[in-house]
């Protein structure tokens, strides 16, 4: 299933609003008017990464991309492993 792509400034504020707001993923899906599920993969993969919302901030563009596409292509190429 392929994720609808949102900005970089959105996953950030995703970020801010899980971490230092602590609003439910449901809350933030209705802000952003994206799905549940798409928030939850989103907070997942910049938790796997280590990111919190100062380091997020921090980060350029290009490299913060870098962390996001680069963890799901690492997921695709693991899922395709297994059929294998």
């Amino acid at each position: 299933m392929t994720m609808r792509r949102i900005t970089l400034n959105k996953i950030r504020e995703i970020i801010r609003l899980n971490q230092q707001c602590h609003l439910s993923q449901r809350s933030i899906a209705r802000a952003f008017s994206i799905s549940r599920p798409v928030v939850a993969e989103y907070i997942r993969k910049i938790n796997a990464a280590g990111i919190n919302y100062e380091a997020a901030q921090e980060l350029g563009d290009d490299t913060f991309m870098e962390i996001v596409l680069v963890q799901r292509e690492f997921e695709q190429s693991a899922f395709l492993l297994r059929w294998v």
